[in-house]
C-alpha cells in the first residue's frame, strides 16, 4: 500500500515540476510580452514624433522657399534702385559739368563783350545799344537755363535722397530676412538631428522587438510541448488516485520507493492486516494534514483580522492625540510654553504610549522628564495635557490632586482659569485638592478646608 501511494506522489510530483516549469515559461512568455509592448508604444511615441518632425521640416522648407524668394525679389529691387540712384548721381555730375562750362563761357563772353562795349562807346553808340540789348536777351535766357538746371538739379538730389532712402529700407528689410533665414537654417539642421536621432532609435526598437518575438515563439512551442508532456503526466497520475500535495522532488520520493522495496522484500511473509492498518493510518494522516491546513487558514483570517482592527485602532488614536494635541497647544500657548503629543510605539498595541513635549519661553519642546523641566514646568505641562483630554473622558467624576504644586503664581493663575473654563457648562463634578492659597472664583463651588495643628486635624467648610 505505500509503495501504491509513494508511486502516486511520484507521479503527482512529476506533474507539480512540469506545472512549476509552465508556470515559469509562462511568466517568462508575460514578461516578453510586456516588453515587447513596451517597444511598440515606444516605437509609436517615435513614430508619431518623426511624422511631426517631417511636417515641420516640410513646412521650414516652404518657409525657407518663401523666404529665398522674398530675398531675391529685394534683391532685386535693390539692384533696381540703386542703379538709378547711379543713374541721378551721374547725370547731376553731368549737369554739374555742364553748368560750370556755361559759366566758363559765360565768363569769357562777358569779358570778350566787355571789351567790344569799350570799342563801341569810342566809336559806334547805336551799334553799342544794339549789343546792349542783344545782351540782356541773352542774359535772360541764360538765367531762364540756369533755373531750369537748378531745378533739375535740386529734383536729381531729392530723387537721389529718396532712393538712398529706399535702399537703406532695403537693406534692412534684407538684413532681418537673412537672421530669419540663418535661424530656419539653424532650426532645420536641429530638426535633421533629432529625426535621425529617432529614426535610428526606432530602427532599434524594430530590431529589439523582432529578437524578442522569436524569443516568444521560441517560448510558445516549448510551453506547448511542455503542456502535452503535462496532460499526459496527469491522466498517468490520476490513474493511481487524486491529487497529492507533495513538497517532495522526484529523486527524493524514488530514494524511498526503494528503501520500501527492499523493505517490503524483507517483510513478505508479513499478515495482510499490515496493509489495512497502513491505509487506515495513512488516512488518519490526509485528514490531520488537512485539519492543519484549515489551522493555518485560520490563523492566517485571524492575523487578517487583528491587522485592520490594529489599522482602525490606529486612526481613532490619531483622530483624538490631533484633536487633544490642538487643545494642548492651545492652553500651553496661554502660558507662554508650546509643545506637541506624540504616539509612539504605534505598531505594538502593548507597548504603545504618549510622549508629551514641552518647551518654555521660545526654547525648542523637549520630551518632558524630571531631567529637562523644573517641577513646575512639568506640573504645568501635565495640566495642561490633563485639560485638554477633558472633553474625550465619559466619567461623571473627576479628582485632581496637588494639581499646581511647584507652580508659579502666574502659571497657578493660567491653569486654575482653565480649570474652571472646563468645568464650566458641564455636566460634571470636580474634586481639587490643592494646599496653595485659592484662586477660584467661589461661584457654584463647595469648598472644604482642612488644618492641622498639633497633630488634630480641623475641618471646616467655606460658605
Amino acid at each position: 500500500m505505500k509503495r501504491r501511494f509513494l508511486e502516486r506522489e511520484l507521479l503527482w510530483s512529476r506533474v507539480n515540476k512540469l506545472e512549476k516549469e509552465k508556470s515559469k515559461l509562462n511568466g517568462e512568455l508575460e514578461s516578453l510580452k510586456d516588453e515587447i509592448s513596451a517597444m511598440e508604444e515606444k516605437m509609436e511615441l517615435s513614430s508619431r514624433r518623426i511624422k511631426e518632425l517631417n511636417e515641420i521640416r516640410l513646412e521650414t522648407s516652404d518657409k525657407k522657399r518663401d523666404l529665398l524668394k522674398k530675398m531675391l525679389e529685394l534683391e532685386r529691387e535693390r539692384a533696381r534702385k540703386e542703379v538709378e540712384a547711379d543713374l541721378a548721381v551721374k547725370e547731376i555730375e553731368e549737369i554739374d559739368a555742364l553748368n560750370d562750362k556755361i559759366e566758363s563761357t559765360l565768363s569769357n563772353y562777358f569779358r570778350s563783350i566787355a571789351s567790344i562795349e569799350e570799342i563801341l562807346k569810342r566809336h559806334d553808340v547805336k551799334a553799342l545799344e544794339s549789343l546792349k540789348s542783344s545782351q540782356q536777351t541773352l542774359g535772360e535766357l541764360i538765367k531762364s537755363i540756369q533755373e531750369s538746371f537748378t531745378h533739375k538739379l535740386k529734383l536729381l538730389k531729392s530723387e537721389t535722397l529718396k532712393l538712398k532712402d529706399e535702399i537703406d529700407g532695403l537693406n534692412d528689410r534684407f538684413s532681418e530676412l537673412s537672421r530669419e533665414m540663418e535661424r530656419l537654417e539653424n532650426l532645420g539642421e536641429k530638426l535633421n538631428e533629432e529625426l535621425t536621432s529617432h529614426r535610428i532609435d526606432y530602427a532599434v526598437l524594430n530590431y529589439r522587438k523582432g529578437d524578442l518575438e522569436k524569443k516568444v515563439e521560441a517560448l510558445q512551442r516549448q510551453i506547448e510541448s511542455l503542456e502535452q508532456s503535462l496532460s499526459k503526466a496527469i491522466v498517468e497520475a490520476e490513474d493511481l488516485g487524486p491529487r497529492l500535495v507533495t513538497f517532495r522532488d522526484e529523486e527524493e520520493i524514488m530514494n524511498e520507493i526503494r528503501f520500501t522495496d527492499g523493505h517490503l522484500l524483507a517483510l513478505s511473509d508479513v499478515s495482510e492486516d499490515i496493509e489495512r492498518m497502513y491505509e487506515s493510518y495513512s488516512k488518519l494522516y490526509m485528514e490531520l494534514e488537512k485539519k492543519a491546513e484549515e489551522v493555518e487558514e485560520n490563523r492566517k483570517k485571524a492575523l487578517e483580522e487583528v491587522k485592520s482592527r490594529m489599522e482602525a485602532w490606529k486612526k481613532v488614536i490619531h483622530a483624538i492625540i490631533d484633536k487633544v494635541n490642538l487643545r494642548y497647544q492651545s492652553v500651553l500657548a496661554k502660558a507662554n510654553a508650546s509643545g506637541e503629543i506624540k504616539v509612539v510605539n504605534e505598531d505594538d498595541i502593548e507597548r504603545a504610549g504618549l510622549v508629551l513635549y514641552v518647551g518654555f519661553r521660545g526654547t525648542e519642546p523637549v520630551p518632558l522628564n524630571v531631567y529637562t523641566q523644573s517641577g513646575g514646568e512639568r506640573s504645568t505641562a501635565t495640566m495642561a495635557f490633563l485639560i485638554a483630554l477633558q472633553e474625550h473622558i465619559r466619567s461623571p467624576f473627576r479628582a485632581v490632586d496637588e494639581y499646581d504644586v511647584h507652580m508659579d503664581p502666574k502659571n497657578r493663575e493660567i491653569i486654575s482659569e482653565l480649570l474652571l473654563s472646563v468645568i464650566a457648562g458641564s455636566n460634571v463634578q470636580y474634586l481639587v485638592i490643592t494646599p496653595s492659597q485659592l484662586n477660584f472664583d467661589l461661584k457654584n463651588a463647595h469648598i472644604i478646608t482642612i488644618q492641622n495643628i498639633a497633630g488634630s486635624s480641623i475641618v471646616a467648610e467655606m460658605v
